[in-house]
């Protein structure tokens, strides 16, 4: 019988792996929407987002927050 390996998850590495997939779905429905677009993009210090809560943050009109990542978290 073989003996089981133990090693450490790190929760970057589970987010990354998240990211990675919900991008992989969402060009899938992009293309099957044809209407829809994926923008991801760095907020820098100037932008109207910056220190915003994603409730209080000035999405464009019929826009979805799909993911948020802050320092990596």
């Amino acid at each position: 019988m073989g003996r089981a390996s133990w090693g450490t998850i790190v929760t970057s590495d589970v987010i990354g792996g998240y990211q990675r997939a919900l991008r992989r779905s969402l060009r899938l429905l992009a293309d099957v929407k044809g209407g829809s677009v994926l923008v991801e993009a760095p907020v820098g210090d100037g932008s109207p987002f910056a220190g915003a809560t994603v409730a209080a943050a000035p999405w464009p009109q019929r826009s979805v927050a799909l993911s948020v990542d802050r320092g990596s978290h």
